[in-house]
């Protein structure tokens, strides 16, 4: 998948922002990815959207997976499919919680 070449990242989540290489964000981009994969629904994503991972390659935006609340909205770009939505394990949900506040607290 195109998406799966990405360089960089930039979260965005309670008011903050930052933009990480690929390198540096290592455990998240196993859980992006992960995330990414797991995306196969069309039900709507529940409220407003409590984190955004806009994945990039050399300034091309390529994929954006967005949390709220149980749920995760993924939407690769240039997929005729739209967004496509998951509702992760706890464990998984709480592991990428965990990981966008730590990175976001660097």
């Amino acid at each position: 998948m195109p998406w799966e070449g990405w360089s960089e990242l930039r979260l965005d989540s309670e008011g903050r922002s930052v933009v990480l290489s690929r390198g540096r964000a290592q455990a998240l981009a196993v859980l992006v990815n992960q995330l990414a994969r797991s995306a196969t629904g069309n039900e709507p994503l529940y409220g407003a959207p409590v984190a955004r991972i806009e994945l990039s390659r050399r300034g091309t935006l390529l994929g954006v997976l967005e949390l709220g609340g149980e749920q995760v909205r993924w939407q690769a770009v240039g997929e005729p499919a739209g967004h496509r939505t998951a509702r992760p394990d706890a464990a998984t949900m709480k592991a990428v919680r965990e990981e966008i506040g730590r990175l976001l607290a660097q």
